[in-house]
This record gives C-alpha cells, structure tokens and sequence, in this order.
C-alpha cells in the first residue's frame, strides 16, 4: 500500500490485492462452510452440508429462528453465497452456520466434528512421506506381549 501524500486516500498495488486475497482463502479454508441446506419435510429437520463431507440433520424445533416458520417456507432455504449463513429470504430469516452449530453441538461433538475435517487436509509434503514410507513397508506391525502368570 501506498500513500501519495498527507490527506490522501491510500493507492493499493497488484501486490496488495493478492495479499488480501490470499488472506482470505487461508481464513475461509481455516473454518467450516455450508455446502448446501435442504429442508426435509417429511421429518420436519434441516439438513446442512458442510465442506469436508460433513453432513448434520437437525430438528427444525431446534433451532430458535425457524420457530414460526412454515413448513411451506421453509423450502425455499438456501445458503449463503460464502456459506457462512443459511437464508429463508421469504421469512427473512438469517442464521449464521457456526453460530447454530455451536449453539447446538456439545463442545464434544464440535470437537469430534472438527477434529475429523482437519484429518481430512493433508500437504504435498505430508503426502510425499507416506509414500516413501509406504514402499519401506509402512509402519511396523505392534508386537503384542504376552503376560503369563506362573
């Protein structure tokens, strides 16, 4: 970024722009995102997908913004276009995915749930290691110990 002068609005550069941009695509890998939401009727639940192949159905009594909602509105739920949010622009109902998943899942669960997507990201580097050691033959086999009692 630079400055032209005292009082001047700041000039912004290529560089700056793809500094920003990769800014945001670490931020946005670093968290979950809505995939696709679809309302389900027959079983009165919202069914979120997330990103990583992570799917959760949740009842629709569960969540506090969709109290008074019909069931006829509630088809035309939609995410985002970031997928941070789910929008009922008929009911004009936004709810905000981390919030209603934190809000809804035990610290346990998110935990499980988070720990499950971070297995999912691995580097070239990583990658490149398993398959040296896949042709070492992989990880050694444990060796049981057997305890006997005279």
């Amino acid at each position: 970024m630079t400055k032209t002068g005292s009082g001047d609005v700041p000039q912004f550069d290529e560089a700056d722009l793809q500094r920003a941009i990769e800014a945001g695509r670490r931020r946005r890998a670093s968290r979950l995102h809505a995939v696709s939401v679809q309302y389900l009727g027959e079983r009165d639940a919202v069914e979120i997908r997330l990103d990583g192949d992570i799917t959760m159905t949740f009842p629709r009594s569960r969540i506090d913004e969709f109290a008074g909602v019909t069931p006829e509105l509630m088809q035309g739920l939609t995410v985002s276009p970031r997928g941070s949010g789910l929008e009922l622009d008929a009911a004009d109902v936004h709810v905000d995915v981390h919030g209603l998943l934190a809000s809804l899942l035990s610290p346990g669960d998110m935990a499980k749930a988070l720990a499950h997507h971070g297995r999912k990201t691995t580097s070239e580097s990583q990658a490149e290691a398993a398959r040296k050691n896949g042709q070492k033959g992989g990880r050694p086999r444990k060796q049981s110990e057997v305890l006997r009692v005279a």
